[in-house]
Order: C-alpha cells, then sequence, then structure tokens
C-alpha cells in the first residue's frame, strides 16, 4: 500500500474517530478494549486501517495490529509517525502498569474489607427500607462504565418504585434534573422517601458499590459513573473519562459533589482521569470521611 493512499485513510480516520471518541469509533467496529484488542472480523480497508491507527496510537500494537491484514499493520508501523497517530486519536492517558496493579489491588482489599464491616448496617437499612416504603431494598441502574461497557449500578433504594417512569412522563421534573446535571436536590424531589432523605444525606446509599468494586465495574475512585445523555457534556474528551473505571467516590466527589455542576464538574474529573495515580486515590479516601462526615454536597 503506496504511503499516499495510508495518509489518505489517515485524514480518512481522523475525521470519523475524532468526532466519536476512540471507544466509540472503535465499539462500533467491534472492539471491546481500550482504543485497541480489535475483531478478528474486519474486511473493510478502510476499517482496517482505521483500527490500527487506532491501536499503533494508543500502545496496544501486539494485541491490536494482529487483527489487521500484515501489510497494512507493517505500513503503519514504517509509514506513520506516532505523533501523527496521536493526533488522529487524541492524547488518552498513559498509565505505568504497576500504577493499574495497584490501583486493582487497593479495590479488592478495600472492598472486600468494607463489604464485611458494612454488611450488618446493610442488612439493617434494607429491613428500615423495606419498611419505609413498597418495593426492594437495592436499586440497580444502567450506567456507563470504563470503555464504554454498561453496568448495573448498585445503590440502596432512596425512591419509590415507579421513581424512572415518573421522570418521563414529567416534563417539570425532567427539565430540572437535566438542568441540574442529571440530578435533582433532594428537597425539591417528590420521589424520593422520608428514610432515602437520610441514607442520601449521610451516603449510606452508595455501599452497595462495594460489591460493584469487587466485580470490577467500579473502583474505590475514579470519575463518579454516569448515565449516557452525561457523556455530552465531555465531548471529545469522553474517552478520556472512558480510559479509568467510575469510582464510589473520587476528586469530584470530594470538590463539592452536587454543589459542583457541569462545565466544572467535567473538568475535574478529566482532569482526574488523565494523570491520577495511587497516591492520589489514597488522598482522596482520606478526603472522603472527613466530607461523608460534613455531609457536605450529598443529595
Amino acid at each position: 500500500m503506496p504511503s499516499r493512499t495510508l495518509r489518505a485513510r489517515s485524514a480518512q480516520a481522523r475525521s470519523v474517530v475524532a468526532p466519536e471518541g476512540v471507544a466509540t469509533a472503535t465499539r462500533r467496529l467491534g472492539v471491546a478494549e481500550q482504543g485497541a484488542a480489535l475483531a478478528t472480523a474486519l474486511h473493510e480497508p478502510a476499517l482496517q486501517m482505521q483500527a490500527a491507527l487506532v491501536a499503533r496510537a494508543t500502545d496496544w500494537e501486539a494485541e491490536a495490529l494482529g487483527a489487521v491484514p500484515r501489510d497494512v499493520a507493517r505500513e503503519v508501523q514504517r509509514d506513520v509517525p506516532r505523533d501523527e497517530l496521536a493526533l488522529v486519536v487524541g492524547s488518552l492517558p498513559r498509565i505505568a502498569p504497576w500504577q493499574e496493579s495497584a490501583k486493582r489491588a487497593l479495590d479488592v482489599v478495600g472492598a472486600a474489607a468494607g463489604i464485611l464491616l458494612a454488611l450488618p448496617v446493610l442488612v439493617v437499612l434494607a429491613v428500615l427500607i423495606r419498611m419505609d416504603s413498597r418495593g426492594p431494598a437495592l436499586f440497580v441502574q444502567r450506567r456507563v462504565g470504563r470503555h464504554g461497557r454498561a453496568f448495573g449500578c448498585y445503590k440502596l433504594r432512596t425512591m419509590c418504585t415507579d421513581a424512572e417512569s415518573r421522570l418521563e412522563v414529567d416534563g417539570t421534573l425532567r427539565r430540572t434534573y437535566e438542568r441540574n446535571g442529571y440530578k435533582i436536590p433532594v428537597d425539591c424531589d417528590p420521589r424520593v422517601t422520608r428514610f432515602g432523605r437520610f441514607l442520601r444525606s449521610t451516603s449510606l446509599d452508595e455501599l452497595p458499590q462495594l460489591f460493584n468494586v469487587l466485580k470490577g465495574d467500579m473502583s474505590l475512585v475514579g470519575p463518579r459513573p454516569v448515565v449516557e445523555r452525561e457523556l455530552e457534556h465531555y465531548g471529545a474528551a469522553r474517552d478520556v473519562l472512558l480510559s479509568v473505571r467510575p469510582g464510589i467516590t473520587g476528586a469530584w466527589a470530594v470538590q463539592g459533589r452536587s454543589s459542583v455542576n457541569y462545565p466544572e464538574r467535567a473538568d475535574i474529573e478529566l482532569a482526574y482521569a488523565r494523570s491520577w495515580t495511587v497516591a492520589e486515590d489514597l488522598r482522596i479516601l482520606v478526603r472522603t470521611v472527613g466530607v461523608v462526615l460534613q455531609q457536605h454536597g450529598a443529595h
């Protein structure tokens, strides 16, 4: 494949990948990993090139380039500079492998210990929820996780069981929800139960997310999990946000949480995603204790 053709395809890849974001574009091609591990049945040359460009620019060459024809892989490795490829896909965070391993180890140990300590409390809270209002004690909501994978985010139920449907049919409530950053202050939300107000103010409703952490859907520290529509606030940087697991707590959670709305929230979450370290995670965990005790920004 001539270099001129390769560069033309590079430009084509840029036009497709840049607006959608790396994870979105590659997921559309059947990709399930961070900017890279590719589906093996790519037939269209243009799609093969996009996949190879994304792989090359995000350091997943060994795994990703093996999924495209050898001649395409060789051309990408030989003729396209890495700095040019970075322009194609944007700058995803580069985190040392040991940091990833240490973060996951902290998550597993911390979540397991937390579950053991919190289990008696969860049982009592579940009984009180059932006594306060009809319905299950646990609420599961679809959120967007790492690499754009959807997962069920666990929370103790703080609302009436028809809360989701009421939000869809009540135009005023819906507009308040969207205008306020996809949340409604407890005092203004008629769907919140009496006991739910207590759970929200103390953040006890988020204890079940320790199970999400143990499963690998979430981390102890990270950007708070978002619904699909919230990704609009992150624009082309959505892949930076989705390069890390969402967290039970995080930089935004300790800097005001519900009192800090978009676009400031997006700036805080992205700054963390671009430069997190295990040491920073530990500092955030310590700060979280004080924030929870002060009930600062809890909604």
